[in-house]
């Protein structure tokens, strides 16, 4: 069965290098074994979570989240080690934590570049605004970050305003380092925004997280 899980994770069935998430779906298969034959809760969670991201209008893939996903939580890796990272730090004691964690969050990453999907209150404006704001600049590089203050925001843990002055000022520096200047975004800002990332979501209710 080893060999067998070594196979796949090498080549699918056209003889075709897998993707990072056909990587990270067989990891998880192989650590969370089905109690019933019948139920595998495992695929079907990652199933759904698959139909979720890849069913925006946004244009979403399951690779990218699960980059920007890692980024917003863990030390910075690009997208070819990112398998090699998770796979060392997801084992069997953690990884049904882990799995649910990213089912939650996916919705999060789904609304943030797609926010027409979620049903927003009226306090919450100024919020998507901003998230509307920096979709229409296609950046990469400030989303695990976004998702960072989402998830703080949603779980109670960022207040209001504090989650609006963040991406306030996150839209503004992309709209005077992009539409002004003209200069392409660097990977040290990719590495800035998963540091600060990383900072706010360790840090709940840390008032140091609020200018992370």
């Amino acid at each position: 069965m080893h060999d067998a899980y070594l196979i796949f994770e090498t080549l699918n069935t056209r003889g075709k290098d897998l993707t990072p998430s056909d990587l990270v779906k067989s990891h998880l298969t192989k650590l969370l074994k089905p109690t019933n034959k019948n139920v595998d809760h495992t695929k079907d969670a990652w199933n759904g979570m698959v139909e979720l991201i890849e069913g925006s209008a946004a244009d979403l893939t399951v690779t990218s989240y699960l980059h920007h996903y890692w980024l917003s939580r863990h030390e910075y890796v690009t997208v070819k080690k990112l398998y090699k990272d998770l796979k060392r730090k997801v084992n069997k004691q953690n990884a049904k934590d882990f799995l649910d964690s990213l089912i939650r969050d996916a919705r999060t990453y789904r609304e943030i570049q797609e926010t027409a999907y979620r049903k927003w209150n009226k306090n919450d404006q100024q919020i998507r605004d901003s998230l509307d704001a920096l979709n229409l600049f296609r950046l990469k590089q400030p989303l695990p970050m976004m998702l960072a203050i989402m998830h703080a925001y949603d779980a109670g843990e960022l207040k209001q305003k504090h989650a609006e002055g963040i991406l306030r000022t996150i839209e503004n520096f992309h709209f005077i380092f992009t539409a002004i200047t003209s200069q392409r975004s660097s990977g040290g800002i990719s590495f800035m925004y998963a540091l600060h990332a990383r900072s706010l979501l360790a840090a709940p209710g840390n008032p140091k997280a609020h200018s992370a």
